[in-house]
């Protein structure tokens, strides 16, 4: 429990409390809570298009620039941008980053995907393809995924993998994987 906590998220069921000025890092947060919208006049925020533990890890980032909760780093990226908070951008790329692997690539690549609009992701993205590119279980794992989804009839991109991405692995399927 938050000291001093003067807003609660609801978020699957959960009132997790949380106080308006660590909240207000995020400018989204803070427009909601300064104006005469529900929020602001109830302290309530509604978050019903993220699962719980990916709201703590969220906050958990906000309040102290670490998480020790397990969270789906793509999913804690997800709500970042949404909330326009740059520094826990920031830090969820820099654990993607280190946290790179055969579990983590297809839905971290699904995320980066859709928000290669923004520079930090764009890098962060060339950075772990290219660890990618050179590891032989990762880009298998990739290879798989976009082969799933077009047994299901679903185009590359849809798969969020990014349409460059999706050409690569297409050849890389016939070079490196026999198929």
């Amino acid at each position: 429990k938050r000291k001093f906590a003067d807003v609660t998220i609801r978020c699957e069921h959960h009132a997790i409390e949380a106080n308006a000025c660590v909240l207000a890092a995020s400018p989204v947060f803070e427009k909601m809570l300064r104006s005469s919208m529900t929020e602001g006049s109830t302290r309530v925020i509604e978050v019903d298009d993220f699962a719980a533990n990916v709201v703590e890890g969220f906050l958990e980032l906000l309040y102290t620039g670490t998480c020790t909760s397990t969270v789906s780093w793509g999913d804690v990226l997800r709500m970042a941008d949404k909330y326009r908070s740059d520094g826990v951008i920031k830090l969820c790329l820099a654990n993607m980053r280190c946290t790179l692997s055969v579990e983590t690539v297809v839905p971290y690549f699904e995320a980066l995907n859709k928000l290669c609009y923004l520079e930090a992701v764009k890098s962060a993205k060339e950075d772990m393809w290219s660890k990618v590119k050179c590891n032989t279980e990762l880009l298998r794992k990739l290879v798989d995924s976009v082969g799933q989804g077009r047994e299901r009839g679903q185009p590359t991109s849809r798969r969020g993998l990014g349409n460059s991405v999706g050409a690569w692995l297409a050849r890389a399927t016939q070079s490196f994987c026999g198929n």
